[in-house]
């Protein structure tokens, strides 16, 4: 147990600094392979299974059959920005956000009194992410998840 513990730790760390090394300025492909990873962990139920805010390894915020898992959505929204840039294992910045099965944006309900209708760097929204952050370089990535038995696309924004 304190192995597989200290194996994660190490894990973090070494993404982390490898992250942290890389240039401040990243190339298009580092940026599109990112956005790869990021949006496949995302999709997946993270590390350990049952992770939250304290112990997560890797970020997922699905059942792993594509199915939002709220509880694993909530920690992440939870979660200190560049915490979770950290363990999503990116440098770049970036914010998800969710259509529904119609096309139109749409939050995701986690009770009948809270909801998420958007995770990612403070202050920043799909409509104002150029004019504040004016980025050299934008991907686009989406990936389809089943909310309540209905079809949602996620859609993650990472920048320069």
């Amino acid at each position: 147990m304190a192995s597989a513990v200290f194996f994660s730790i190490l894990f973090l760390f070494y993404q982390y600094y490898t992250n942290f090394i890389s240039s401040e300025s990243g190339s298009i492909d580092d940026i599109i392979e990112d956005s790869k990873l990021v949006s496949g962990h995302l999709v997946s139920s993270g590390y350990p299974d049952d992770w939250d805010s304290t112990n997560a390894t890797r970020i997922g915020i699905t059942d792993n059959n594509q199915r939002i898992n709220f509880t694993k959505l909530s920690y992440l929204s939870e979660m200190e920005y560049n915490m979770s840039k950290a363990v999503l294992g990116t440098s770049f910045d970036y914010i998800i956000f969710f259509y529904n099965s119609e096309g139109n944006l749409d939050s995701i309900n986690l009770s009948d009194s809270e909801s998420i209708s958007l995770v990612g760097k403070p202050g920043i929204t799909y409509d104002n992410v150029y004019d504040e952050e004016q980025p050299e370089k934008l991907i686009v990535t989406s990936r389809f998840l089943i909310h309540n038995s209905s079809i949602y696309r996620m859609v993650l924004y990472l920048w320069d």
